[in-house]
């Protein structure tokens, strides 16, 4: 079988508009949904690499940034670039909210589960055909 080379092709306009993915846990009576670009969204790698630039900068000659500060710089990114809305949250979505959330070291879960959720949006299946590969 034949790798189909084109289905390796990133659905850019899914990676930049983003797209509603649910999680949930066993324990849990529901899931939630998040609306999420892939972390490959250029502004928000262009910002996160700025930002921790300009934070290991500022760091003296260990040249190591924080985990508290680390946390506050991708937390803010992640709800200013990535999560665009939520469902299923007792509170309702707001950039702000969002922010909060994600930039709280204490509610690393919740980052987690928006880091996993844009990881699958810029997942790709590579599709096969029937035939033999000639090399």
């Amino acid at each position: 079988m034949a790798l189909k080379l084109k289905s390796l092709k990133a659905n850019l306009d899914r990676e930049n508009d983003g797209e509603w993915q649910e999680y949930k846990e066993q324990a849990w009576p529901e899931a939630i949904k998040l609306k999420v670009r892939a972390l490959t969204y250029q502004p928000y790698q262009a910002a996160l690499s700025e930002e921790l630039r300009k934070a290991a900068a500022r760091v003296d000659a260990g040249g190591k940034v924080e985990p508290d500060e680390a946390a506050r710089i991708t937390g803010e990114l992640l709800a200013k670039h990535i999560l665009l809305d939520w469902e299923n949250i007792d509170e309702a979505y707001s950039v702000e909210a969002a922010t909060e959330a994600l930039c709280d070291i204490s509610d690393r879960k919740f980052a987690a589960i928006v880091t996993e959720c844009a990881s699958r949006v810029s997942r790709i299946e590579a599709n096969f055909d029937g035939t033999s590969a000639k090399n």
